[in-house]
């Protein structure tokens, strides 16, 4: 008797636990995996890093205690501090930014068709882009003690690049 009760307890588990899993793979008819509207994933988050936002140019410069300039054409949307030290300037389509010294400030890490070594000015400026567009300049000075770039998420020419690079100190 012993050992039919045993049996029909062993047997009583098994098949609750064989419909416990076999219900972990069902979904409700209310659930979809499909969405439900159009929903656009950007291509490579900008940045990762904890930002606070202010409110003008001024205050960012005030914030990070050196002063930062905006190329002609560039029509900021924000102005942050990210990882507690580097200035940036955030507009439609990029950003740009200046710490103090620190190498590669850019936070891409985008492998590009192309990398190349450009002097801008006496400054030694790595551009990086596909095709024949540069998405990104990257360069430090020794003069002025600071690490630069400026970043398109859809690119522009070298020459634009060229003379953002000239106008950004």
């Amino acid at each position: 008797m012993k050992k039919a009760l045993s049996i029909i307890t062993a047997a009583a588990l098994i098949l609750s636990a064989g419909i416990l899993f076999a219900s972990c793979g069902t979904k409700n008819a209310e659930e979809s995996t499909e969405p439900s509207e159009s929903v656009s994933i950007p291509e490579i988050i900008t940045t990762t890093e904890p930002s606070e936002l202010y409110d003008s140019l001024e205050a960012l410069s005030e914030a990070v205690g050196f002063e930062i300039n905006v190329p002609k054409g560039i029509k900021p949307t924000e102005y942050a501090v990210v990882s507690g030290s580097v200035a940036e300037v955030r507009f439609d389509g990029g950003y740009l930014r200046k710490s103090l010294p620190g190498g590669d400030i850019s936070n891409d890490y985008t492998q590009y068709e192309k990398s190349v070594a450009k002097n801008v000015d006496e400054l030694v400026v790595t551009l990086k882009g596909n095709g024949d567009k540069a998405n990104l300049a990257v360069w430090s000075t020794l003069d002025y003690g600071y690490s630069y770039c400026i970043r398109f998420f859809d690119g522009v020419s070298e020459q634009q690049m060229t003379d953002y690079i000239k106008q950004f100190k």
